[in-house]
């Protein structure tokens, strides 16, 4: 998803979309472990990426730490002054999201879910952000960029992980409108869980 402080795919955007590609090992790792050890090891590293979050809204030293090194890749929106309000970036984000699906859904479903979410969403930006010229009422994401998502959600789900072409269909265009146009409290969390909804309920009933 794009924002009106984001709209070009260059600099700290591709390395941040970049890094999201990579958090695809994630999964694969997660399933190795299995849905128990999962739980906790997620439970864990999210703990410790919200208590950074806090910190960094506490303390100047490690706010100035994190912008070292960090800094280029966050977005305007996810950075914040020392003694200011607390702001959750998009890693910690990603954590949370993992932790929230594991937690809910069949394990398998969560990780495919997830791994959906993180190829399209980064489809999503590089369309969105060199082509996308029309956006969404009230959202700041293009027309464009959601087409990317939707087709590439499709083109995962069907061929790689087998699903029926119309479950694979009403989850990824689940994924793809509250990408776009429900992004609460974050897109890392709200459209991986739209997809493992659909995706759940849909094969469930279909």
């Amino acid at each position: 998803m794009t924002t009106d402080e984001d709209t070009n795919f260059a600099g700290g955007e591709v390395w941040r979309k970049a890094i999201h590609l990579l958090v695809l090992v994630c999964p694969a790792v997660l399933f190795y472990l299995g849905r128990d050890v999962s739980l906790v090891v997620l439970a864990g590293f999210s703990l410790v990426a919200i208590g950074c979050d806090v910190w960094r809204a506490r303390s100047a030293a490690f706010n100035g730490l994190i912008d070292r090194f960090f800094g280029f890749m966050m977005r305007k929106s996810e950075q914040t002054e020392p003694g200011g309000r607390v702001v959750i970036n998009g890693a910690t984000w990603i954590l949370v999201s993992l932790l929230i699906l594991v937690s809910i859904f069949p394990f398998k479903l969560a990780l495919v879910s997830f791994s959906i979410f993180v190829v399209a969403d980064a489809a999503a930006a590089a369309i969105g952000m060199t082509i996308g010229k029309r956006t969404w009422p009230n959202s700041d994401s293009t027309y464009a960029g959601s087409a990317a998502f939707f087709i590439v959600g499709v083109s995962i789900l069907i061929p790689v992980f087998n699903y029926d072409p119309v479950v694979a269909t009403l989850g990824a265009a689940a994924g793809t409108v509250v990408e776009a146009v429900f992004p609460w409290p974050n897109d890392n969390v709200s459209a991986p869980l739209s997809i493992a909804v659909f995706l759940w309920t849909a094969s469930q009933y279909l």
